[in-house]
């Protein structure tokens, strides 16, 4: 189908940085947070003790993710514009904010917003193709 072919080429490298950009960017974010945390002169006591505050500061970020992908008024790309613009915002503010406290809310935040981010798109993704090539990879 021509229309198809169409869609799929204006479709796919789109779709294609999204997950690169997202990938990339989020864990390059994870990667560097000690860094960034020292250089703000904020003294990191224990690396796995930090991990565990993020991933449970994440965990309900699948959940919320799910439910507004079916939601109508939100619906997969809503929620990926919306939790993809507060992470942006959180960032933003993480870049300024001086205090432990506020750096370790708005990484924990960022995490949430990005389990968030990433069930809107594993949901967009296979749906942004058509029926009969979904499963061909």
């Amino acid at each position: 189908n021509k229309t198809h072919g169409r869609n799929l080429r204006r479709a796919t490298p789109i779709i294609w940085m999204a997950w690169f950009g997202s990938s990339f960017g989020l864990s390059s974010f994870g990667v560097f947070l000690p860094k960034f945390m020292s250089s703000k002169n904020i003294h990191i006591s224990s690396v796995y003790g930090d991990a565990l505050i993020l991933a449970i500061a994440s965990f309900p970020g699948p959940f919320i993710g799910a439910y507004l992908v079916e939601t109508h008024r939100f619906g997969r790309r809503y929620t990926m514009t919306i939790s993809g613009f507060c992470i942006s915002l959180c960032i933003l503010l993480f870049i300024f904010l001086e205090n432990e406290i506020g750096l370790v809310s708005l990484a924990c935040l960022i995490s949430l917003l990005t389990q968030v981010w990433y069930a809107g798109l594993m949901c967009f993704t296979p749906e942004a193709y058509p029926t009969d090539i979904r499963t061909t990879a």
